[in-house]
């Protein structure tokens, strides 16, 4: 009779260092977000965004609006910008052993952006949030004097708009943010060379950007 034996004592002892490396990936994931945050400024930097799916989205170009004294857009003003890098106020970057999550804490990037998710719609955005202004009596307020948003675009950027311009009032969006394609690609390899041999690369930032 003949046996033959596999130990799997000694094979779990011969695994246990790549299952402790997979129980906390924050290394890897801290260089991710990394990445993320250079791809991210590096929309900005060239004015376009990339989708989920990898489509390019080339922002509108933005002008200040009104005649009252026009400053720098929203887009050229940095805040938002800045909102995406590590360690701004406004930064949201959260890395945990399994998970890393990235963000702006500013009020309106969700809807510059398109979107808060990884689906953003690049289409303009209708601006449909409105307070009237004196009254709330219907048959007035097809006047959009009426409307406190019409007397602050008068006051602050000095432009009177139209019925038809004020009740379709849109801004442009500019996608950005997103995990695209190359980054999810960077990521998968960061993450399975650091377990299988505990290295860490980092990539160049045209190599994490679309």
């Amino acid at each position: 009779m003949v046996r033959t034996f596999l130990n799997l004592a000694s094979l779990d002892r011969a695994f246990s260092t790549y299952v402790d490396r997979g129980r906390d990936l924050s290394r890897p994931l801290n260089l991710l977000a990394d990445a993320h945050a250079a791809s991210v400024d590096r929309e900005f930097t060239h004015a376009r965004g990339v989708l989920v799916t990898g489509e390019v989205i080339p922002w509108k170009e933005s002008h200040p609006f009104g005649s009252y004294s026009p400053v720098a857009t929203l887009q050229h003003s940095g805040k938002l910008r800045r909102s995406w890098k590590r360690g701004d106020p406004n930064n949201i970057t959260i890395i945990t052993p399994r998970r890393v999550e990235r963000g702006s804490r500013l009020p309106y990037a969700t809807h510059v952006r398109g979107g808060s998710g990884q689906f953003l719609d690049p289409s303009p955005l209708v601006v449909t949030t409105r307070k009237p202004a004196e009254t709330r009596r219907p048959y007035l307020l097809s006047d959009p004097r009426h409307w406190a948003q019409w007397w602050f675009l008068l006051l602050t950027y000095g432009v009177a708009l139209s019925p038809d311009v004020f009740f379709q009032l849109t801004t442009q969006r500019r996608p950005h943010g997103t995990w695209h394609p190359n980054l999810r690609r960077y990521g998968f390899g960061l993450v399975a060379t650091y377990i299988a041999n505990g290295t860490l690369t980092r990539w160049q930032q045209s190599e994490i950007s679309g």
